[in-house]
């Protein structure tokens, strides 16, 4: 008897067990396709294809939400990835709702927070942008990009005291930060501490040269300053890299009028 008590165990979990290894499989597959679907739209974003990158994000929420558990991380990944790809198609208002809903799965997720901010900034709502950003730095006090959009937040407002403030944090984390840069060299600037604003303006340079406006910028520092031939030299320069800047033509005419009056 107890051999027969037995034997429909036995048959029976042979079966059990294959049914738990088809489960095992299927959600393996189901990871396997969450993870390519993710690595697809990373690439395709990184390539400048957005709209395909939101269907691969959407499809691997979709496959998410069929196997999800409480507290899986992968779901706040795949809000924040689906806001990116909204982000960047212009659709703000989608991305600020998927950023969120990372937000809402996991609270301490600095980058959500950070690009919520920039989004904000870029639609004018200052305040709000400046809370989102004042979080991320308390989560992550390290975390340059968040002390840069607060200082674009600031210095929007017209507090450029404490933008200069966030500027400098920024650029403390990441030196190589190239918009706090030139920013910093703004607020300097718009309270005549010219000499300031040429190093700033001089250390976004030496990271990229490219940028007509940052030698305009340097230009309009150096007449500041009263040293009209460096501000001839770098009006010049912005030139040279866009021939059409009709304020650097300008601004060049006016310097060597003046050095020419200086020397008559």
């Amino acid at each position: 008897m107890l051999v027969q008590a037995i034997a429909p165990k036995l048959n029976f979990l042979p079966s059990q067990s294959r049914s738990a290894r088809s489960v095992t499989v299927s959600s393996q597959n189901t990871r396997q396709i969450i993870s390519e679907l993710t690595s697809a739209g990373n690439l395709l974003c990184d390539q400048g294809s957005p709209d395909e990158a939101l269907e691969c994000f959407l499809k691997a929420m979709s496959f998410l939400n069929s196997c999800r558990t409480v507290g899986d991380k992968r779901v706040a990944i795949c809000h924040y990835n689906t806001a990116r790809a909204y982000a960047m198609l212009d659709k703000n208002e989608e991305a600020l709702e998927h950023y969120r809903k990372a937000l809402d799965e996991s609270p301490r997720l600095v980058q959500a927070h950070n690009n919520i901010g920039m989004l904000l900034n870029q639609s004018g709502r200052f305040d709000e942008a400046g809370e989102h950003f004042k979080k991320a730095i308390k989560i992550d006090g390290l975390f340059a990009p968040a002390y840069y959009g607060l200082g674009v937040a600031l210095q929007s407002m017209g507090d450029n005291v404490n933008a200069a403030f966030a500027y400098q944090k920024a650029l403390t984390f990441n030196p190589e930060l190239y918009p706090a840069w030139i920013n910093l060299g703004l607020v300097c600037h718009s309270i005549e501490n010219y000499e300031v604003a040429i190093n700033c303006y001089k250390e976004a340079i030496g990271i990229s040269d490219t940028d007509a406006e940052a030698f305009y910028n340097l230009g309009l520092a150096y007449m500041g300053a009263g040293d009209l031939k460096q501000a001839a030299s770098a009006f010049s320069d912005a030139l040279k890299i866009r021939p059409d800047h009709e304020s650097a033509q300008d601004a060049v005419r006016e310097t060597m009028y003046f050095l020419l009056e200086k020397q008559s």
